[in-house]
Protein backbone atom coordinates (compact mmCIF):
# COMPACT_ATOMS: atom_id res chain seq x y z
CA UNK A 1 0.00 0.00 0.00
CA UNK A 2 1.12 3.53 -0.70
CA UNK A 3 -0.24 7.03 -0.12
CA UNK A 4 -0.66 9.52 -2.94
CA UNK A 5 1.26 12.10 -0.90
CA UNK A 6 4.28 9.75 -1.05
CA UNK A 7 4.00 9.26 -4.80
CA UNK A 8 3.53 12.88 -5.81
CA UNK A 9 6.76 14.38 -7.21
CA UNK A 10 8.44 10.97 -7.09
CA UNK A 11 11.20 10.40 -9.63
CA UNK A 12 10.28 8.04 -12.48
CA UNK A 13 13.19 5.91 -13.78
CA UNK A 14 13.40 3.57 -16.77
CA UNK A 15 15.14 0.13 -16.47
CA UNK A 16 18.53 1.82 -17.06
CA UNK A 17 17.91 4.33 -14.26
CA UNK A 18 17.43 7.17 -16.74
CA UNK A 19 15.05 9.77 -15.39
CA UNK A 20 11.78 9.98 -17.33
CA UNK A 21 10.27 12.74 -15.24
CA UNK A 22 8.44 13.34 -11.98
CA UNK A 23 4.98 12.09 -11.07
CA UNK A 24 2.35 14.82 -10.83
CA UNK A 25 -0.92 12.91 -10.72
CA UNK A 26 -2.76 9.65 -11.37
CA UNK A 27 -5.73 9.04 -13.67
CA UNK A 28 -8.39 6.58 -12.53
CA UNK A 29 -11.77 5.11 -13.43
CA UNK A 30 -14.46 4.86 -10.78
CA UNK A 31 -15.50 1.46 -9.47
CA UNK A 32 -17.88 0.01 -6.91
CA UNK A 33 -15.32 -1.39 -4.47
CA UNK A 34 -12.12 0.26 -5.72
CA UNK A 35 -11.09 2.75 -8.40
CA UNK A 36 -8.53 1.41 -10.86
CA UNK A 37 -5.60 3.68 -11.78
CA UNK A 38 -5.10 3.66 -15.56
CA UNK A 39 -2.37 6.26 -16.20
CA UNK A 40 0.44 8.22 -14.58
CA UNK A 41 0.65 11.95 -15.27
CA UNK A 42 4.24 13.16 -15.17
CA UNK A 43 6.31 16.21 -16.06
CA UNK A 44 9.05 15.38 -18.56
CA UNK A 45 12.51 16.94 -18.74
CA UNK A 46 11.03 20.06 -20.40
CA UNK A 47 8.34 20.32 -17.71
CA UNK A 48 5.54 19.33 -20.12
CA UNK A 49 2.69 17.29 -18.59
CA UNK A 50 2.21 13.92 -20.27
CA UNK A 51 0.71 10.61 -19.28
CA UNK A 52 1.60 6.95 -19.68
CA UNK A 53 -0.22 3.71 -19.01
CA UNK A 54 0.21 2.36 -15.48
CA UNK A 55 1.15 -0.99 -17.06
CA UNK A 56 4.58 0.58 -17.75
CA UNK A 57 5.33 0.52 -14.00
CA UNK A 58 7.51 -2.32 -12.76
CA UNK A 59 7.45 -1.34 -9.09
CA UNK A 60 7.04 1.43 -6.57
CA UNK A 61 10.27 1.25 -4.62
CA UNK A 62 10.53 2.74 -1.14
CA UNK A 63 12.76 2.55 1.91
CA UNK A 64 11.57 -0.32 4.15
CA UNK A 65 12.98 1.44 7.21
CA UNK A 66 10.78 4.45 6.42
CA UNK A 67 7.40 3.08 5.26
CA UNK A 68 5.90 6.55 4.87
CA UNK A 69 8.99 8.01 3.21
CA UNK A 70 9.62 8.91 -0.46
CA UNK A 71 9.04 6.47 -3.32
CA UNK A 72 10.94 5.85 -6.56
CA UNK A 73 8.86 4.65 -9.53
CA UNK A 74 10.66 2.07 -11.65
CA UNK A 75 9.40 1.37 -15.20
CA UNK A 76 9.63 -1.82 -17.26
CA UNK A 77 10.14 0.11 -20.51
CA UNK A 78 13.07 2.18 -21.79
CA UNK A 79 12.49 5.91 -22.05
CA UNK A 80 12.91 5.75 -25.84
CA UNK A 81 10.11 3.18 -26.14
CA UNK A 82 7.54 5.07 -24.11
CA UNK A 83 4.66 6.49 -26.14
CA UNK A 84 3.29 9.40 -24.11
CA UNK A 85 -0.34 10.54 -24.28
CA UNK A 86 -1.80 14.00 -23.97
CA UNK A 87 -3.52 14.82 -20.69
CA UNK A 88 -7.25 15.33 -21.26
CA UNK A 89 -9.46 17.74 -19.39
CA UNK A 90 -12.03 15.02 -18.71
CA UNK A 91 -9.48 12.69 -17.05
CA UNK A 92 -10.45 11.81 -13.49
CA UNK A 93 -7.42 12.66 -11.35
CA UNK A 94 -6.53 11.55 -7.85
CA UNK A 95 -5.54 15.11 -6.97
CA UNK A 96 -9.15 16.18 -7.63
CA UNK A 97 -10.19 14.19 -4.55
CA UNK A 98 -8.00 16.15 -2.16
CA UNK A 99 -9.70 18.74 0.05
CA UNK A 100 -13.14 17.53 -1.02
CA UNK A 101 -15.76 16.82 1.63
CA UNK A 102 -16.97 13.44 2.86
CA UNK A 103 -19.70 12.72 5.36
CA UNK A 104 -18.43 10.62 8.25
CA UNK A 105 -21.57 8.66 9.15
CA UNK A 106 -20.21 7.34 12.44
CA UNK A 107 -18.98 10.71 13.64
CA UNK A 108 -22.06 12.53 12.30
CA UNK A 109 -19.87 15.19 10.75
CA UNK A 110 -18.43 16.45 7.50
CA UNK A 111 -14.70 15.73 7.10
CA UNK A 112 -12.12 16.67 4.49
CA UNK A 113 -9.99 14.31 2.38
CA UNK A 114 -6.30 14.85 3.06
CA UNK A 115 -4.77 11.91 1.21
CA UNK A 116 -5.59 8.84 -0.89
CA UNK A 117 -4.57 5.23 -0.15
CA UNK A 118 -3.61 3.02 -3.09
CA UNK A 119 -2.79 -0.68 -3.37
CA UNK A 120 -2.68 -3.57 -5.82
CA UNK A 121 -6.07 -5.31 -5.97
CA UNK A 122 -6.51 -8.38 -8.21
CA UNK A 123 -3.44 -7.33 -10.16
CA UNK A 124 -4.58 -3.74 -10.70
CA UNK A 125 -3.16 -0.64 -9.00
CA UNK A 126 -6.24 0.98 -7.43
CA UNK A 127 -7.60 3.52 -4.99
CA UNK A 128 -8.88 1.55 -2.00
CA UNK A 129 -9.65 4.33 0.49
CA UNK A 130 -9.46 8.05 1.24
CA UNK A 131 -7.65 9.37 4.31
CA UNK A 132 -8.95 11.92 6.80
CA UNK A 133 -7.73 13.24 10.13
CA UNK A 134 -4.57 14.87 11.50
CA UNK A 135 -2.06 12.17 10.58
CA UNK A 136 -2.85 12.27 6.85
CA UNK A 137 -2.89 16.08 6.94
CA UNK A 138 0.60 16.26 8.46
CA UNK A 139 1.96 13.59 6.10
CA UNK A 140 0.66 15.51 3.11
CA UNK A 141 2.45 18.62 4.40
CA UNK A 142 5.64 16.58 4.67
CA UNK A 143 5.79 16.95 8.44
CA UNK A 144 4.93 13.82 10.42
CA UNK A 145 6.67 13.81 13.83
CA UNK A 146 7.83 10.36 14.95
CA UNK A 147 5.83 10.50 18.16
CA UNK A 148 2.71 11.39 16.17
CA UNK A 149 3.27 8.63 13.65
CA UNK A 150 3.84 6.03 16.37
CA UNK A 151 0.73 6.78 18.39
CA UNK A 152 -1.85 7.90 15.86
CA UNK A 153 -3.93 5.47 13.86
CA UNK A 154 -4.66 6.29 10.24
CA UNK A 155 -8.28 7.34 9.71
CA UNK A 156 -9.65 6.07 6.42
CA UNK A 157 -12.97 5.71 4.66
CA UNK A 158 -13.07 2.75 2.27
CA UNK A 159 -13.86 3.49 -1.36
CA UNK A 160 -16.83 1.13 -1.29
CA UNK A 161 -18.36 3.17 1.51
CA UNK A 162 -18.69 6.38 -0.44
CA UNK A 163 -21.06 7.30 -3.23
CA UNK A 164 -20.96 10.19 -5.69
CA UNK A 165 -23.31 13.02 -4.81
CA UNK A 166 -23.70 14.09 -8.40
CA UNK A 167 -21.92 13.71 -11.75
CA UNK A 168 -19.46 14.53 -13.06
CA UNK A 169 -17.16 13.01 -10.48
CA UNK A 170 -14.73 15.95 -10.35
CA UNK A 171 -17.51 18.29 -9.17
CA UNK A 172 -18.80 16.00 -6.49
CA UNK A 173 -17.70 17.81 -3.31
CA UNK A 174 -17.47 14.74 -2.55
CA UNK A 175 -19.28 11.51 -1.99
CA UNK A 176 -21.61 10.29 0.68
CA UNK A 177 -23.48 7.15 1.56
CA UNK A 178 -26.90 8.59 0.92
CA UNK A 179 -28.75 5.48 2.05
CA UNK A 180 -26.90 5.46 5.37
CA UNK A 181 -27.63 9.15 5.85
CA UNK A 182 -31.31 8.47 5.15
CA UNK A 183 -31.28 6.00 8.07
CA UNK A 184 -30.07 8.65 10.54
CA UNK A 185 -32.27 10.67 12.88
CA UNK A 186 -33.57 13.91 11.27
CA UNK A 187 -31.63 16.00 13.81
CA UNK A 188 -28.38 14.25 12.79
CA UNK A 189 -29.13 14.70 9.09
CA UNK A 190 -29.80 18.39 9.74
CA UNK A 191 -26.46 18.72 11.58
CA UNK A 192 -24.66 17.24 8.58
CA UNK A 193 -26.52 19.44 6.10
CA UNK A 194 -25.64 22.55 8.10
CA UNK A 195 -21.95 21.76 7.50
CA UNK A 196 -22.30 21.28 3.74
CA UNK A 197 -22.41 23.91 1.03
CA UNK A 198 -25.91 24.78 -0.32
CA UNK A 199 -25.56 22.58 -3.41
CA UNK A 200 -24.60 19.44 -1.51
CA UNK A 201 -27.15 20.09 1.24
CA UNK A 202 -29.85 20.03 -1.44
CA UNK A 203 -28.54 16.74 -2.82
CA UNK A 204 -28.72 15.13 0.62
CA UNK A 205 -32.22 16.48 1.15
CA UNK A 206 -33.44 15.25 -2.24
CA UNK A 207 -32.23 11.72 -1.43
CA UNK A 208 -34.63 11.45 1.54
CA UNK A 209 -38.17 10.12 1.39
CA UNK A 210 -40.94 12.67 1.87
CA UNK A 211 -41.59 11.93 5.54
CA UNK A 212 -37.91 11.96 6.55
CA UNK A 213 -37.32 15.07 4.44
CA UNK A 214 -40.17 16.91 6.17
CA UNK A 215 -38.91 15.97 9.64
CA UNK A 216 -35.38 17.03 8.67
CA UNK A 217 -36.60 20.32 7.23
CA UNK A 218 -37.98 21.50 10.57
CA UNK A 219 -34.63 20.83 12.28
CA UNK A 220 -32.71 23.11 9.93
CA UNK A 221 -31.88 26.75 10.50
CA UNK A 222 -33.99 29.25 8.57
CA UNK A 223 -31.16 30.09 6.17
CA UNK A 224 -30.70 26.45 5.15
CA UNK A 225 -34.48 25.94 5.00
CA UNK A 226 -34.75 28.85 2.59
CA UNK A 227 -31.98 27.44 0.42
CA UNK A 228 -33.59 23.99 0.34
CA UNK A 229 -37.17 24.90 -0.52
CA UNK A 230 -36.74 28.35 -2.09
CA UNK A 231 -36.81 26.94 -5.64
CA UNK A 232 -39.45 24.26 -5.01
CA UNK A 233 -42.69 24.45 -6.94
CA UNK A 234 -45.72 25.41 -4.89
CA UNK A 235 -47.23 21.92 -5.05
CA UNK A 236 -44.10 20.32 -3.58
CA UNK A 237 -43.93 22.91 -0.79
CA UNK A 238 -47.55 22.09 0.09
CA UNK A 239 -46.70 18.37 0.29
CA UNK A 240 -43.90 19.05 2.75
CA UNK A 241 -45.86 21.46 4.92
CA UNK A 242 -48.76 19.03 5.26
CA UNK A 243 -46.31 16.46 6.68
CA UNK A 244 -45.25 18.63 9.65
CA UNK A 245 -47.03 20.24 12.63
CA UNK A 246 -48.88 23.51 11.83
CA UNK A 247 -46.70 25.66 14.11
CA UNK A 248 -43.55 24.50 12.32
CA UNK A 249 -45.19 24.84 8.92
CA UNK A 250 -46.03 28.43 9.86
CA UNK A 251 -42.34 29.11 10.62
CA UNK A 252 -41.35 27.87 7.17
CA UNK A 253 -44.15 29.76 5.45
CA UNK A 254 -42.81 32.91 7.06
CA UNK A 255 -39.78 32.61 4.76
CA UNK A 256 -41.90 33.33 1.70
CA UNK A 257 -43.27 36.67 0.48
CA UNK A 258 -46.97 37.37 1.08
CA UNK A 259 -48.23 36.44 -2.40
CA UNK A 260 -46.54 33.04 -2.48
CA UNK A 261 -47.58 32.38 1.12
CA UNK A 262 -51.21 32.96 0.16
CA UNK A 263 -50.88 30.71 -2.88
CA UNK A 264 -49.45 27.90 -0.73
CA UNK A 265 -52.19 28.21 1.90
CA UNK A 266 -54.87 28.15 -0.81
CA UNK A 267 -53.63 24.76 -2.08
CA UNK A 268 -53.37 23.18 1.36
CA UNK A 269 -55.96 21.13 3.17
CA UNK A 270 -58.54 23.64 4.49
CA UNK A 271 -58.30 22.57 8.12
CA UNK A 272 -54.50 22.67 8.11
CA UNK A 273 -54.49 25.95 6.20
CA UNK A 274 -56.85 27.48 8.76
CA UNK A 275 -54.61 26.44 11.67
CA UNK A 276 -51.49 27.79 10.00
CA UNK A 277 -53.24 31.01 9.04
CA UNK A 278 -54.18 31.63 12.66
CA UNK A 279 -50.61 31.01 13.84
CA UNK A 280 -49.24 33.47 11.28
CA UNK A 281 -51.38 36.22 12.80
CA UNK A 282 -49.71 35.92 16.21
CA UNK A 283 -46.83 38.26 17.13
CA UNK A 284 -43.35 36.92 16.43
CA UNK A 285 -41.65 35.20 19.39
CA UNK A 286 -44.97 34.66 21.12
CA UNK A 287 -46.59 31.51 22.51
CA UNK A 288 -48.97 31.44 19.55
CA UNK A 289 -46.14 30.90 17.07
CA UNK A 290 -44.70 27.82 18.79
CA UNK A 291 -47.71 26.24 20.49
CA UNK A 292 -48.87 22.79 19.47
CA UNK A 293 -52.55 22.35 18.70
CA UNK A 294 -52.36 18.62 19.31
CA UNK A 295 -53.65 18.25 22.87
CA UNK A 296 -56.37 16.34 24.73
CA UNK A 297 -59.26 18.27 26.28
CA UNK A 298 -62.51 16.78 27.62
CA UNK A 299 -65.75 18.23 29.07
CA UNK A 300 -65.96 18.48 32.85
CA UNK A 301 -69.06 16.24 32.83
CA UNK A 302 -67.07 13.28 31.46
CA UNK A 303 -66.41 10.33 33.73
CA UNK A 304 -62.95 8.81 34.04
CA UNK A 305 -64.15 5.89 31.93
CA UNK A 306 -65.43 8.20 29.18
CA UNK A 307 -62.18 10.15 29.27
CA UNK A 308 -60.03 7.06 28.83
CA UNK A 309 -62.21 5.84 25.97
CA UNK A 310 -61.96 9.27 24.35
CA UNK A 311 -58.14 9.21 24.58
CA UNK A 312 -58.02 5.72 23.03
CA UNK A 313 -60.18 6.85 20.11
CA UNK A 314 -58.43 10.22 19.71
CA UNK A 315 -54.78 9.65 20.66
CA UNK A 316 -52.49 12.67 20.26
CA UNK A 317 -49.91 12.30 17.48
CA UNK A 318 -47.17 13.27 19.92
CA UNK A 319 -45.68 10.51 22.06
CA UNK A 320 -45.59 12.90 25.00
CA UNK A 321 -48.87 13.17 26.85
CA UNK A 322 -48.32 14.95 30.17
CA UNK A 323 -51.82 16.13 31.05
CA UNK A 324 -55.45 16.08 30.00
CA UNK A 325 -57.32 19.38 30.21
CA UNK A 326 -60.92 20.03 31.22
CA UNK A 327 -62.99 22.62 29.40
CA UNK A 328 -66.52 24.02 29.61
CA UNK A 329 -69.04 24.26 26.79
CA UNK A 330 -67.26 27.32 25.33
CA UNK A 331 -63.89 25.49 25.33
CA UNK A 332 -62.64 27.72 28.13
CA UNK A 333 -59.92 26.11 30.25
CA UNK A 334 -61.29 25.00 33.63
CA UNK A 335 -58.70 22.56 34.96
CA UNK A 336 -56.00 19.98 34.47
CA UNK A 337 -56.01 16.22 35.12
CA UNK A 338 -52.60 14.58 35.67
CA UNK A 339 -52.37 11.20 33.91
CA UNK A 340 -51.44 9.39 37.14
CA UNK A 341 -54.50 10.72 38.95
CA UNK A 342 -56.74 9.75 36.05
CA UNK A 343 -55.45 6.16 36.02
CA UNK A 344 -55.88 5.74 39.79
CA UNK A 345 -59.37 7.27 39.98
CA UNK A 346 -62.62 5.30 39.98
CA UNK A 347 -64.04 4.81 36.45
CA UNK A 348 -67.29 6.47 37.63
CA UNK A 349 -65.60 9.59 38.98
CA UNK A 350 -66.33 12.82 37.13
CA UNK A 351 -63.58 14.96 35.63
CA UNK A 352 -64.90 17.98 37.53
CA UNK A 353 -64.27 16.10 40.81
CA UNK A 354 -60.67 15.00 40.14
CA UNK A 355 -59.35 17.98 38.16
CA UNK A 356 -56.93 20.55 39.55
CA UNK A 357 -58.65 23.91 39.22
CA UNK A 358 -55.53 25.99 39.79
CA UNK A 359 -53.83 25.90 36.44
CA UNK A 360 -50.75 27.84 35.38
CA UNK A 361 -51.14 28.96 31.79
CA UNK A 362 -49.88 31.48 29.26
CA UNK A 363 -51.70 33.52 26.64
CA UNK A 364 -51.06 33.40 22.91
CA UNK A 365 -49.12 36.68 22.95
CA UNK A 366 -46.83 35.71 25.88
CA UNK A 367 -43.16 36.12 24.80
CA UNK A 368 -40.95 33.03 24.58
CA UNK A 369 -38.63 34.29 27.30
CA UNK A 370 -41.52 34.76 29.74
CA UNK A 371 -42.73 31.24 29.00
CA UNK A 372 -39.27 29.87 29.78
CA UNK A 373 -39.16 31.79 33.06
CA UNK A 374 -42.61 30.49 34.04
CA UNK A 375 -41.65 26.90 33.28
CA UNK A 376 -38.44 27.27 35.27
CA UNK A 377 -40.16 28.89 38.24
CA UNK A 378 -42.87 26.22 38.56
CA UNK A 379 -40.77 23.30 37.26
CA UNK A 380 -43.14 22.52 34.38
CA UNK A 381 -42.67 20.53 31.18
CA UNK A 382 -45.77 21.84 29.44
CA UNK A 383 -48.07 24.85 29.65
CA UNK A 384 -51.58 25.29 28.25
CA UNK A 385 -52.05 28.30 25.97
CA UNK A 386 -55.29 30.27 26.03
CA UNK A 387 -56.76 33.07 23.94
CA UNK A 388 -57.71 36.46 25.37
CA UNK A 389 -61.13 35.08 26.36
CA UNK A 390 -59.42 32.10 28.10
CA UNK A 391 -60.35 29.50 25.48
CA UNK A 392 -57.85 26.64 25.30
CA UNK A 393 -56.11 26.85 21.91
CA UNK A 394 -52.87 24.92 22.36
CA UNK A 395 -49.99 23.78 24.53
CA UNK A 396 -46.34 24.73 24.58
CA UNK A 397 -43.66 22.32 25.78
CA UNK A 398 -40.25 22.95 27.27
CA UNK A 399 -38.69 21.52 24.09
CA UNK A 400 -40.61 24.04 21.98
CA UNK A 401 -39.37 26.95 24.05
CA UNK A 402 -35.78 25.75 24.32
CA UNK A 403 -35.62 25.21 20.56
CA UNK A 404 -36.44 28.88 20.11
CA UNK A 405 -34.32 30.53 22.79
CA UNK A 406 -31.32 28.17 23.04
CA UNK A 407 -28.38 29.13 20.79
CA UNK A 408 -27.80 26.78 17.84
CA UNK A 409 -24.33 25.86 19.17
CA UNK A 410 -25.81 24.68 22.48
CA UNK A 411 -28.45 22.60 20.73
CA UNK A 412 -25.80 20.86 18.61
CA UNK A 413 -23.65 20.10 21.65
CA UNK A 414 -26.68 18.69 23.46
CA UNK A 415 -27.34 16.28 20.59
CA UNK A 416 -23.72 15.17 20.51
CA UNK A 417 -23.78 14.50 24.24
CA UNK A 418 -26.80 12.26 23.80
CA UNK A 419 -25.11 10.27 21.06
CA UNK A 420 -21.92 9.84 23.07
CA UNK A 421 -23.87 8.54 26.02
CA UNK A 422 -25.85 6.16 23.84
CA UNK A 423 -22.62 4.79 22.37
CA UNK A 424 -21.12 4.26 25.80
CA UNK A 425 -18.47 6.95 25.32
CA UNK A 426 -17.33 8.81 28.41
Amino acid sequence: MVYFSQLKNSVILDPHNKEVGKLKDLVFVDGKDNAEVTHLIYANAEGVAQKMRVSRVEEFKGDKSSPEGPIVIKLNTKIADIQPFFVKEEDLRVSSLLDKQVVDIHGMKVVRINDVLLAKVNGSFSIIAVCIGSRSFLRRLGFLPKVFADHSKEQIIQWRSIEALHPPFRDLHLRVQKQKIADLHPEDIADIMEDLNPKDAKLIFNSLNKKKAARTLIQLGSEVQENIIGDFKTKRIVEFLEEIPPEQAADILGLFPGAKRTAILTLMDKKTSHHIGKILKYPTESAGTIMETDFVAVPERFTVKQTLEYVRKNPPSSEKLYHIYSVDKEMSLTGIIPIRKLLLASPRSRVKDIKKSEVIYVETNTPHEDIAKTMSRYDLFVLPVVSKDKKLVGVVTADDVMAEIMPQKWRTEKHKAKKMKANGTS
